[in-house]
């Protein structure tokens, strides 16, 4: 997808009602613009494509794009943020808080980005145009075995709003012993070694002293417990 696509298909991203910060979509400004820019990093020895205003980068899972925007105080100066193209295509990423009678079902996760293992929630990418239920449904028996009479809206998450453009969805799911798996399979190409059943006070005590740093199973936990949840 190249810029002028993004702009096509997806004009709500490039709307200015109410903006704090003004996306420039006039040719001749962002031309002028780059002109000046790359004397300013051919000067500093930096590289000339941090000029480039536009698709950046992109792969089967992220596209960058950085845009020229105006300050409030009317300074010009490029912006990046990210997108995932399932999410593009109307899918709707989610993350899953499972609770079985007082326990918290946690993913054993190595993540590549922070070479380090996590204690996370299920968690998946958007695909095709599930509603944002039925991808939780499918990412929890995917990632778990385990499905979910019971899925509970927690509402829309934007896990990091100074980069990512799109949100999250949160689900509460109610787990019944009467469904449970014949057996625990983690998915090992996903980097999952397995599937741990938490109590919620130890669930709790993991969060307060930093075992789980995750922004996702925080978020999902903050909002099931002040909406009286759990």
């Amino acid at each position: 997808m190249n810029y002028v696509e993004l702009k096509q298909e997806h004009p709500e991203l490039f709307s200015n009602q109410d903006a704090g910060i003004k996306i420039i979509l006039d040719e001749q400004i962002i031309g002028d613009w780059q002109v000046e820019y790359r004397k300013k990093l051919m000067e500093a020895g930096d590289p000339l494509d941090w000029a480039d205003i536009g698709v950046v980068y992109q792969d089967p899972y992220l596209i960058l794009a950085r845009d020229l925007v105006q300050f409030p105080n009317g300074y010009l100066g490029s912006y990046i943020r990210s997108y995932s193209p399932k999410t593009l295509m109307g899918g709707k990423p989610v993350a899953i808080l499972p609770v079985l009678a007082g326990q918290v079902l946690l993913l054993h996760i190595f993540r590549h980005a922070t070479r380090r293992w996590h204690y996370e929630l299920p968690r998946g990418y958007g695909e095709g145009r599930l509603s944002a239920e039925d991808n939780a449904r499918k990412e929890l028996a995917e990632e778990t075995g385990w499905h979910s009479a019971e899925m509970l809206p927690l509402g829309e998450l934007h896990e990091n709003t100074g980069r990512e453009g799109l949100p999250v969805y949160l689900f509460l799911a109610r787990l019944s012993e009467s469904q449970r798996p014949m057996e625990d399979k983690p998915v090992e190409e996903e980097g999952i070694d397995r599937i741990q059943y938490t109590p919620m006070p130890e669930f709790e005590s993991m969060i307060r002293d930093q075992i789980i740093t995750d922004g996702f199973t925080i978020a999902a936990y903050t909002r099931a417990r002040l909406k009286g949840y759990i």
